[in-house]
């Protein structure tokens, strides 16, 4: 619900005969956005809601009842402070009937007044408090020059109008908006109002359709479209509201209008005696209708991340199964290894040997070595290898399995909360078939999690947790800036790949690629990434960059302190931290 300047008019004109003058009894603050004054005016009690809601921003009066915090906000302090107890003596529109602004003039007992600014602004409402010199106190939302360089709201600056942002705009309201207008003909009811709102400020599209709508005649002009809004705007000028509510075709009641709308059919309007009691029962009632578009949209959230997560796996189980087939081609590496181990020199990263296995005449076999290793150490690494990427294959296939049944079940219902229509649907996905495919992958969170083994006697005593990727790749992560610097000057080779969170604090991690860094696979490369975006400040970040290069181009100046390095040649990936 859009709330324009002509409503915000029927509302001040209401408020103006209803609540004033009126004595500020209590002042509350039910949520962030929301702040409601109680006043006592001609023998009534009346609440004055001001909501600075982004999609349903409105002042009016309120009869629903509020639960409060049990500590009030710091503006609800405020304005206690200042306004309780003092009269309500003026609303007004400092800044034209254009502009959704109101002010709310308040004097104290001791004859000091106080000025309260409603910007009704979509995103961009506040709710500001200063003194009658327009110095501001305080403001529901402080907005400093790292926030905005064209306006500052905080305490002890003085308060300024809201900007126009496009100046080149008409105001409606001003005498000689009309004049001069193109002579334009418009085909259809769509580019009429499309050209009302491009060229006039102050209008919503409820007001641009409506302009239209009371144009009349079978030819829509610049000059008849610009009488139809004319038309509208004389319910302003002349103060004759005849307020209404709308519905739309399921019967919810959207939205409330000062004047009977031209564009919505009369059997979907119902009039009222009074403006703001038809608003704050559309605004309830949109409330439920709000609460379900964001009920769904929180659910589709959840299960398009479960999806999406849900399909790396299965790449990530696809890259498994691939170095699971290569279970045989280790083996034979090992064997190799160990009939030809007295021809292998010590200290060496790769070598090429002859390949029994391989047909007659064939190349040799190019084999990469750990040059910390002998021969015979370096095939039981390979024997490892084998054996790992063998038990490894079914259950991979298993996994793969179950990945893909759950990712068509979460995308049925994707497909069926898209579709749904009440609350009551939105909850038996959630309760059904969408929670239960994600359960299903929480069951199988132990296949999937990386395998971890924190060793302290492997590194010195260092805390650095080693983790090993799907497909076999071994993660070590540093704790601390000391294991850190071990990680990074002690245990990385050239060639393996080095991590660390981009432009911020986190712990170093390093891939151990066995001389072959192009090999390292794209799972062993997130994980390595995840587990780095875990240990930084920006763990509670949604994405965080993460860079990578090889520990080649890593250099850690002199004198610095432990874990303080440089580095070059870097690339960069975004992940989600590792929960």
């Amino acid at each position: 619900m859009n709330f324009d300047s002509i409503m915000l008019a029927a509302v001040s004109h209401e408020l103006q005969a209803d609540i004033l003058p009126g004595r500020v009894e209590r002042i509350t603050q039910p949520s962030p956005l929301e702040v409601i004054i109680h006043v006592f005016a001609q023998g009534r009690k009346s609440a004055l809601l001001i909501s600075l809601d982004p999609m349903m921003a409105r002042i009016h009066l309120t009869r629903e009842s509020r639960v409060n915090p049990v500590t009030p906000p710091a503006f609800c302090m405020l304005m206690r402070k200042y306004i309780a107890g003092a009269w309500l003596e003026g609303i007004e529109h400092p800044f034209g009937l254009g502009e959704r602004v109101l002010r709310l003039t308040f004097l104290q007992s001791d004859s000091v007044r106080y000025l309260l600014f409603v910007e009704l602004m979509a995103k961009h409402s506040n709710l500001v408090l200063t003194t009658s010199d327009l110095t501001i106190l305080g403001a529901v939302k402080t907005i400093t020059t790292q926030i905005s360089r064209f306006r500052e709201i905080r305490p002890g600056i003085k308060y300024y109008a809201p900007p126009r942002m496009r100046s080149a705009k008409r105001d409606i309201f001003e005498r000689d908006a009309g004049a001069d207008l193109p002579d334009l003909t418009f085909l259809s009811t769509s580019g009429a109002s499309d050209w009302l709102m491009a060229t006039f400020s102050g209008l919503s599209p409820l007001m641009a359709r409506e302009a239209v709508a009371r144009a009349g005649g079978s030819t829509l002009t610049s000059e008849t479209v610009w009488y139809g809004l004319n038309d509208l705007l004389n319910a302003i000028r002349l103060d004759e509201y005849a307020p209404v509510q709308f519905t739309i075709e399921d019967g919810l009641a959207p939205g409330a209008y000062p004047v009977p709308l031209a564009s919505i059919p009369a059997a979907r309007q119902v009039r009222w005696t009074s403006f703001n009691k038809a608003i704050d029962d559309a605004s309830s009632t949109g409330a439920i209708a709000d609460a379900f578009t964001r009920e769904r949209a929180a659910i589709l959230t959840a299960l398009r991340r479960a999806l999406k997560t849900c399909q790396r796996e299965l790449i990530d189980t696809s890259e498994g199964l691939l170095n699971a087939d290569r279970a045989e081609e280790y083996k034979q590496i090992g064997d190799l290894l160990l009939s030809q181990a007295k021809e292998i020199p010590p200290n060496i990263e790769s070598i090429s040997l002859e390949d029994y296995f391989a047909s007659e005449n064939s190349e040799p076999r190019e084999i990469a070595l750990n040059p910390r290793l002998n021969a015979v150490d370096n095939a039981k690494h390979y024997y490892s290898r084998h054996k790992k990427a063998r038990d490894s294959y079914e259950r991979l296939i298993e996994r793969q399995d179950v990945l893909t049944q759950t990712a068509q079940a979460i995308t049925d219902a994707i497909s069926q909360a898209e579709e749904a229509l009440e609350i009551g649907e939105l909850t038996a996905i959630s309760a059904g078939l969408g929670w239960e495919a994600t359960r299903r992958m929480r069951q199988h969170a132990a296949a999937r999690e990386p395998e971890e083994d924190t060793v302290r006697d492997s590194f010195a005593g260092h805390r650095i947790h080693r983790y090993h990727s799907v497909d076999g790749w071994e993660v070590l992560v540093g704790e601390n800036a000391t294991s850190n610097d071990y990680l990074t000057t002690k245990i990385a080779q050239s060639n393996d790949i080095w991590l660390h969170a981009r432009a911020i604090p986190s712990a170093h991690a390093v891939i151990r690629s066995q001389n072959r860094p192009a090999a390292v696979s794209t799972a062993a490369l997130r994980l390595a990434a995840e587990q780095v975006a875990r240990r930084s400040d920006a763990k509670h970040a949604g994405l965080v960059p993460v860079d990578y290069t090889l520990k080649k181009h890593v250099r850690k100046p002199r004198g610095a302190a432990p874990g303080a390095v440089t580095y070059s040649h870097e690339k960069t990936i975004d992940v989600t931290p590792a929960e």
